[in-house]
């Protein structure tokens, strides 16, 4: 009833969008009133039959509805036992158990509440009020946010050559400019997660899937008029809620937690009709060497680095050359906090987007009020001088706009030598890149030397700068003598990097990853016992979580006769949980229709992945 009267509101009364925005949330605000009134509604009756069941139920009182009143109170002790039960990490599961929500908080349970049992260490001391360590985090992140970047755009048109921005036609311009349709709109609820926390005004994603038409008939004007010359955004629509995510196991310090902004849904949908737009064109905007865009694999630039990297083991420089094989891995520090709002505007128009859809990009973020909220409590809002949020569908897009013409500007210097990827038909390449994962592929000092200048050049008027002590270089070259002035990590044989999530080194590295991967999967196991789930339930945990993460090991590292025995036992260990296996495991094997419990065949399953691997190149 309350959709429906804002419905006809939107039609026939509200052509301002102030106005037809203060309809939404008048509107928002009822269904909050309503949706609280039914659940204390519905909370007291059911402490009235739990009370009436627990009369009948201990007390024997005769009442007519003594066995409806003992059931009702057996079923809710039930599901209070369960409650119990999952809290302790332990499942009441059925055959046919699936990757449920349920499953997967008793395998990775999720902390509710900020842990502060040891306090909190900062520069002034360790902190132990909650008061104080809240305050902290406030003070840190209010101070790191309305840090403003401001330079001059003339500036900008001569930092960067002309072929590090890639601009759409005309006809892609135009197109994205026009109003948003009702099918975009709708699609961009269906694709709102339906487990995701709502933001201040509670109406989850929940909400907005069931009453979709209803909700478009509202929305979809609204945004619409967002699109108009000189529109602003209303600053209520653009609020967040800040949560703390731990890095670490125990999270001490205040550079242990990752801030996460929790968005309304309303926000999200707008965000995600954006992303939608833009997403076709990203494999024309971002460089091909950018794993991340759409259209792009990783795998491509994890064969890459696999083959330079066998390349080098068999082509090593002499240690007296000035050159040599260099991987140079970049971090960005706190990447998506740090962009500045003019550069990214800068960016945007260089691509030639359209005006309209730039306006509101940058309003959603150089306009954004964001309030920290930890245990219930909320600290003051404070907006955002720069960055993008983390947690905003839009933002990974926005930042790898950000930083393509860092990766072109390198690219495109003919300086770099970079190398020559073996089987490439001589293409030279000089970096690879998933998201802000940046590695550089350098055959000399002097290409680390002008990749330097450009990363330089670039953290001057984007904002970005580089986690220097994060930043490592791997050389066999052990007469390794370049000047260094950032004071980078080198590392040198049999020491190994992180790129792209797996370890890299000029070792043989197939029998050191899968030793490390085998021990880490071990450790996994040992965590899960303790939730003891379902055999079918196991089998479902096997495929997403143990050996789902090794489909891009499998293409890039040989798994010997050996590994895959040992990977095997490890699976029907865990599924057992003991060393008899009760079935065997040619059975086991099989779909679930012929008996079987379809546990994966890991010597299928890398058969498939390098299939899968090689027929991308291809």
């Amino acid at each position: 009833q309350i959709l429906a009267q804002a419905t006809a509101a939107t039609l026939f009364n509200y052509p301002d969008t102030t106005a037809h925005f203060a309809m939404w949330l008048r509107t928002k605000t009822s269904i909050r009133q309503v949706f609280s009134l039914v659940g204390r509604h519905n909370a007291m009756r059911k402490r009235a039959r739990l009370g009436a069941a627990y009369d009948a139920f201990i007390r024997g009182r005769d009442t007519p509805d003594e066995d409806r009143l003992s059931s009702v109170y057996i079923a809710i002790a039930k599901d209070q036992m369960r409650d119990k039960l999952r809290t302790a990490k332990t499942a009441i599961t059925a055959t046919g158990e699936n990757i449920t929500p349920a499953l997967l908080e008793i395998i990775h349970p999720r902390s509710t509440r900020l842990n502060i049992d040891q306090g909190l260490m900062t520069d002034n001391g360790l902190l132990t009020d909650f008061l104080d360590i809240i305050n902290a985090f406030y003070n840190r992140y209010d101070e790191h946010f309305q840090r403003s970047h401001v330079n001059d755009s003339n500036t900008f048109f001569n930092s960067f050559p002309v072929n590090c921005f890639t601009a759409i036609p005309d006809n892609d311009k135009q197109a994205l400019a026009l109003p948003f349709t009702r099918r975009e709109f709708l699609t961009a609820i269906k694709q709102l997660k339906s487990s995701a926390s709502p933001g201040f005004d509670g109406l989850t994603a929940l909400f907005y899937k069931r009453h979709s038409q209803d909700l478009t008939d509202i929305l979809l004007p609204l945004f619409n008029s967002f699109l108009l010359p000189g529109q602003i955004l209303p600053s209520q629509l653009l609020v967040g809620k800040m949560v703390m995510i731990p890095k670490t196991d125990t999270p001490t310090r205040l550079q242990h937690w990752r801030p996460l902004t929790v968005l309304n849904m309303d926000l999200k949908i707008l965000m995600t009709l954006l992303v939608n737009r833009l997403r076709p064109l990203l494999k024309t905007l971002l460089h091909p060497y950018q794993s991340a865009a759409p259209g792009n694999n990783l795998t491509d630039n994890l064969l890459s680095l696999h083959s330079f990297i066998s390349f080098t083991l068999n082509n090593y420089h002499p240690p007296d050359s000035p050159s040599g094989f260099f991987l140079t891995s970049l971090d960005f520090s706190n990447a998506f906090d740090t962009i500045a709002h003019d550069f990214l505007r800068f960016c945007l128009l260089k691509y030639n987007l359209p005006t309209n859809i730039i306006n509101v990009i940058i309003q959603c973020n150089s306009l954004a009020s964001t309030a920290i909220c930890m245990n219930g409590l909320l600290t003051p809002a404070f907006g955002l001088g720069r960055g993008v949020r983390q947690g905003c569908p839009l933002s990974p897009i926005l930042f790898m706009l950000a930083l393509n013409p860092l990766l072109r500007t390198i690219q495109g210097d003919v300086r770099i030598g970079g190398i020559s990827i073996p089987g490439g038909g001589g293409l030279r390449q000089t970096f690879i890149a998933h998201a802000d994962d940046v590695t550089l592929l350098c055959s000399s000092y002097s290409d680390i030397d002008l990749a330097l200048g450009h990363i330089q050049n670039f953290e001057t008027y984007s904002g970005l700068t580089l986690n220097n002590d994060k930043c490592k270089i791997l050389t066999p070259n052990e007469t390794f003598a370049w000047a260094n002035p950032r004071q980078w990590p080198v590392l040198f044989p049999p020491q190994t990097i992180k790129l792209l999530g797996l370890p890299f080194g000029y070792t043989n590295m197939t029998r050191l990853y899968h030793d490390l991967t085998i021990r880490k999967i071990q450790g996994q196991i040992q965590t899960m016992r303790l939730s003891r789930p379902s055999v079918y339930g196991k089998v479902n945990v096997v495929k997403t979580f143990l050996l789902s993460k090794l489909r891009h090991s499998f293409i890039i590292f040989d798994v010997p006769s050996d590994v895959l025995k040992r990977l095997a036992t490890l699976v029907f260990q865990f599924i057992w949980q003991t060393n008899i296996e009760e079935i065997r495991r040619g059975i086991l094997y099989n779909p679930v229709l012929l008996g079987g419990l379809d546990v994966p065949f890991i010597p299928a399953m890398v058969l498939t992945a390098r299939y899968r691997g090689t027929r991308s190149i291809w």
